[in-house]
């Protein structure tokens, strides 16, 4: 049994960080990252979904793609909540404005659309490049700054 000190200057490591601390650090531009790498997991998630009810189930396209987005929202929202930043809020709390936002978010995108068409008069492509860029900074900003706010901001 080896009872020596360990060399001076070494100590045992810290307790490891809970999951609200150890992303509590990240700056904007991490948290920003993380809000995308989630988008790209919701995804391929929602569209994993609707390709399994329309072709594998046999539902609709409608009633599929309706599916595959609620799933896509779960999915969106457990990571978001937990991955992206650390929300100690109830579900009770933020699941509600969650849905708000998401709704809301897509107005403001079906918006910019519409005006990147008719006022802009940019090319379908381009138009949808605007739009989309614009649910995804309002989404972030609601979620960060509303929907799963520390209780410090």
């Amino acid at each position: 049994m080896n009872t020596a000190l360990p060399p001076r200057g070494l100590t045992a490591a810290p307790p490891a960080p809970t999951p609200g601390e150890a992303c509590s650090g990240l700056s904007e531009s991490q948290k920003f990252a993380r809000f995308l790498m989630v988008g790209v997991v919701n995804t391929i998630a929602g569209y994993s979904v609707i390709l399994f009810l329309q072709y594998g189930a046999g539902l609709t396209p409608l009633l599929a793609n309706a599916g595959g987005y609620l799933v896509g929202w779960a999915v969106s929202y457990g990571l978001s909540r937990r991955f992206v930043f650390a929300s100690k809020r109830s579900h009770w709390d933020s699941l509600p404005s969650y849905v708000v936002a998401a709704l809301g978010c897509y107005g403001v995108n079906a918006a910019v659309l519409h005006g990147a068409l008719t006022l802009l008069e940019l090319p379908g492509a381009a138009a949808q490049a605007v739009a989309m860029a614009s649910y995804t900074v309002s989404f972030y900003l609601v979620n960060r700054y509303v929907v799963f706010r520390h209780p410090d901001h």
